[in-house]
């Protein structure tokens, strides 16, 4: 009876993992299919680690309070009622954008200071009452609070503002009713900072909240509809400090801009311009095959070949170099022979090219000029000198049969690798659910034989009764 159990129990268990498998990997394909965001990187609307060029951070000013430290921006030093900001200098050009706050709140007793609160105004840098920014302000206000004494509340909470320039909030009884959207998430003495994701997008302004993962798992706070957020107004976070002083640091503030422009729907600038009007020169079709054939060999060198693949491809170089410099020798040759005014060759030094298809582009131009010095000093050469010329030019040929032989010999190298990658790619053990399938068909398999074995035992013992 025991075993029974056990076997029901094993069986119960895989088939939970089986399961569990077979949902993971179906969530993880949807998930996948999720389309993400097509956003640009602002660099000027953005600090982050490391924050200063010249003591001061690019972009941005600096108001209050506000110490700057390597790691971090303290908006307060740890004093009660301490006041600070920092603020873009530059308004925001994007229609569609998304910030990413990441701040870190800190303190020893039990309930926190006030908070801190990201803005996006109209004016910027004017200190005040509300979280240490004015009143009467005229944008969007997202308010992290750690406690709000005045009402008595000494938990975390979220709130988003809107106003118009006309509304005091310091007269406001109960802000929480003024709000459009707010959550409560618990943001203050965390292990590793806090992250803010606000996403302003078709006119819908949504908040997700990180406080625990680092950016790995974001919670949505709140998504709001129609409302309405002009360009050209400023970025900013701000703090003013209560009685109960703690630390307020923020630690990157990054801006991205939603469904940027495409690159080449934008303005070009004047050196772009001329680089578009001016059409790239023609290859011959000839150097262009030549090019080709020698770049599959020359820039993709191999970790099959290994050190005789390298010493393959400098063996082809250094022959390049040497066909050149015969090249050039055969050249002062015949135009000694033609009558022309000449000087010496020296050691027929070939200086390197710049890269495999300027040496293309050289060889063949060479060998051209060659041809076409032959046919005009056809009537000039005697048969000494034709016969040097025909001895040098079976050696080069030679020479460029043993240069074709490497290369072949490299393409048979880039053969043998691709199949051995191929050979891997098919022996790939099986996933998960194939040994949990497996399982699951042995132990039923083994059930029915105990059962067999059961009922075979059970009639044996009746046969006696």
């Amino acid at each position: 009876m025991n075993i029974r159990k056990f076997l029901f129990l094993t069986w119960i268990a895989l088939a939970f993992v089986t399961i569990s498998t077979f949902v993971s990997e179906v969530t993880s394909e949807e998930l996948g299919r999720t389309p993400e965001l097509k956003k640009k990187h602002d660099y000027k609307l953005t600090f982050k680690k490391p924050y200063y060029f010249n003591a001061t951070v690019p972009f941005w000013d600096i108001y209050g309070n506000t110490l700057s430290a390597p790691d971090f921006i303290r908006l307060a030093p740890g004093v009660p009622r301490q006041a600070g900001s920092i603020w873009s200098r530059i308004p925001n050009p994007h229609k569609e954008w998304q910030v990413v706050l990441s701040f870190k709140i800190s303190g020893n007793y039990y309930t926190g200071g006030r908070g801190i609160a990201f803005w996006y105004t109209k004016d910027r840098g004017n200190p005040g009452p509300i979280i240490g920014n004015q009143d009467k302000w005229e944008g969007l206000g997202i308010f992290f609070e750690t406690a709000a004494p005045s009402i008595g509340r000494t938990y975390p909470y979220v709130s988003a503002h809107l106003n118009d320039g006309t509304k005091k909030y310091v007269e406001e009884r109960s802000p929480e009713s003024a709000t459009f959207g707010s959550c409560y998430r618990v943001f203050r003495n965390t292990q590793v900072p806090s992250l803010a994701r606000i996403t302003y997008k078709d006119k819908n302004l949504m908040l997700e909240v990180d406080a625990h993962h680092g950016g790995e798992n974001y919670h949505k706070c709140f998504e709001a509809e129609n409302i309405e957020l002009p360009t050209g107004y400023y970025f900013g976070v701000s703090l003013k400090d209560q009685r109960l002083a703690n630390d307020h640091d923020v630690i990157a503030f990054e801006t991205y801009e939603i469904n940027p422009a495409e690159r080449a729907k934008r303005p070009l600038r004047p050196h772009e311009k001329d680089g578009a009007s001016s059409t790239p020169p023609e290859i011959p079709e000839e150097i262009r095959k030549r090019i080709e054939e020698v770049q599959k060999v020359v820039n993709k060198p191999t970790e099959e070949s290994g050190e005789g693949g390298y010493q393959n491809l400098d063996f082809i170089k250094g022959m390049q170099t040497e066909i050149m410099e015969q090249l050039v020798r055969l050249q002062w040759q015949l135009d000694s022979i033609a009558g022309k005014k000449v000087s010496a060759p020296g050691q027929f030094h070939v200086p390197p090219p710049r890269n495999e298809m300027h040496q293309l582009a050289v060889l063949n131009e060479k060998l051209d000029h060659i041809v076409a010095s032959l046919m005009t000093t056809e009537e000039h050469s005697v048969s000494p000198v034709t016969k040097e010329l025909i001895d040098q030019l079976r050696h080069l040929t030679s020479k460029i049969t043993i240069l074709d032989s490497r290369i072949s010999a490299q393409d048979v190298q880039l053969q043998k690798l691709n199949q051995a990658i191929n050979a891997q790619k098919q022996k790939e053990p099986p996933g998960i659910l194939f040994y949990a399938l497996y399982g699951l068909l042995t132990l039923f398999l083994l059930y029915c034989l105990y059962f067999a074995y059961r009922q075979y035992e059970e009639s044996k013992s009746k046969k006696f009764i």
